[in-house]
């Protein structure tokens, strides 16, 4: 089992700047988590910051801070009262970026009654010893009454740039292949790609070219959905496709062309539609997804994932007008949903109309028409290659600015372009003040009795 943390950028900043407001002496602060928990990944998501004020401190010294028991007391009442998991945090200024033999020695005196506490949940620490500083540990149940350390596989915080810490990860990584990225962007950033897991909704006009690109980038784990096969229509425009392929279901044939690459992506695929609940949970694996889906549903359920899970969701689109044949007008869209923007609902990319008429049977829908509570069914649309791919390289481009800080702090909601005027216009990210993306019970609820809130 990994285990794993998320940050918000807002809150991350919060804790940094307290523990290092005097860097002379150790800072102390408690962390407060929500969970999600699938087969492979225990992902902690930070839900509260509380600093360690300084009329709480019995003693605060360059390589110690002692609290009285009744902090760590209230600390796990807290914890236990609001289904949370306690992290114990403190800082190492100018220090090594490991912990100390008092720190090892102490822990597991403070974690045994964590558990009796607060039951059920998962509780650890963490140790900063500068703002890009970041390690932490699990302290696990031995189930004879004691507890171990087990370190965090990751620690990622997410706002107008993504940043990692992998406090175990590998150098020995072959990279050759890869020598013209590592130009662009160094050996850090390749390492980075590789540790990542992204998840792609969609594998055909728009799908197809994020797929073929994440790979060649060197994502080290990629999760294909789609449930739909190849057709004859789909040749013109879905990467790595061929006319003897169709009838084959569009995640194999994605699956084939990165496996022939020959990076060694890890490739999951999953022929089946997101608006199953066992398929949408597998989503909470990703560290980015890509929303390369049409259906309003789906978006939705994107939508909470990202809001809920602290996953950044880059969802595209492209929309070609023709009259007669003539091209009227084309329009791409990039729209990023992640703790703190607006979501699809509020943005206008989906409304609860489109999602109930979908959810209706053709024959419903056709009686609806007729009855004029819903538009004609429409004919399929437009769509061209070179449109397609264009906004799936945008996105890409927008995931590398966001990983490497090329973004220079500016928050990105959407970007519109026009291939008629040549026109980009960034998105709005004015939020509906009664939407829950803007509810703080909702941001990194992670896991809940009813998965996303939905009736599934």
């Amino acid at each position: 089992m990994r285990y794993t943390m998320t940050f918000t950028e807002k809150d991350y900043t919060k804790l940094f700047r307290h523990l290092f407001h005097d860097d002379t002496v150790e800072q102390a602060a408690i962390v407060y988590c929500n969970k999600s928990k699938t087969d492979g990944e225990t992902r902690l998501l930070v839900k509260e910051i509380r600093p360690i004020e300084p009329s709480e401190v019995l003693e605060q010294t360059r390589r110690n801070i002692r609290v009285p028991a009744d902090v760590y007391a209230n600390g796990f009442q807290k914890a236990a009262k609001e289904d949370y998991c306690f992290f114990w945090v403190h800082s190492h200024p100018g220090g090594w970026l490991e912990y100390s033999e008092v720190d090892d020695r102490e822990e597991p005196e403070l974690f045994r009654p964590a558990y009796v506490r607060a039951p059920g949940q998962v509780h650890g620490s963490l140790l900063m010893n500068s703002p890009d500083g970041i390690t932490g540990r699990v302290w696990l149940q031995d189930g004879a009454g004691g507890v171990y350390a087990q370190p965090l596989d990751a620690i990622r915080v997410i706002g107008t740039q993504y940043r990692f810490f992998f406090p175990v990860t590998r150098s020995d990584l072959d990279l050759s292949a890869f020598d013209r990225n590592v130009r662009a962007f160094g050996k850090d950033m390749q390492l980075l790609l590789q540790n990542l897991h992204v998840g792609v909704v969609g594998a055909s006009g728009t799908g197809s070219p994020m797929i073929e690109q994440l790979a060649r980038l060197g994502v080290g784990s990629i999760s294909l959905y789609d449930d739909d096969t190849l057709s004859d229509t789909n040749l013109t425009r879905i990467h790595g496709s061929a006319k003897k392929q169709i009838g084959l279901p569009k995640v194999d044939i994605m699956g084939e062309m990165i496996e022939e690459i020959g990076f060694g992506t890890k490739v999951h695929r999953y022929a089946n539609r997101i608006n199953q609940e066992e398929i949408a949970k597998t989503l909470r694996d990703c560290d980015v997804i890509f929303g390369c889906t049409d259906d309003q549903l789906g978006r939705s359920i994107l939508s909470d994932i990202a809001l809920r899970y602290y996953i950044p969701l880059y969802d595209m689109g492209t929309k070609i007008e023709s009259n007669n044949q003539v091209l009227d007008s084309i329009m791409s869209r990039l729209t990023i949903v992640q703790p703190g923007s607006a979501c699809l609902l509020c943005l206008g990319v989906v409304n609860s109309q489109d999602i109930m008429l979908e959810s209706k049977t053709l024959k419903e829908r056709e009686s609806l028409a007729r009855e004029g509570y819903a538009p004609e069914l429409p004919e399929a649309d437009p769509a061209v290659i070179a449109y397609t791919t264009f906004i799936a390289s945008l996105a890409a481009a927008e995931f590398i600015n966001k990983l490497t800080g090329m973004s220079r702090g500016q928050e990105l909601t959407g970007i519109l372009y026009n291939f008629g005027n040549h026109a980009v216009r960034r998105l709005s990210s004015s939020k509906n003040r009664n939407c829950k993306c803007g509810q703080s019970d909702v941001l990194g609820s992670g896991d809940t009795p009813m998965f996303l809130e939905m009736v599934w």
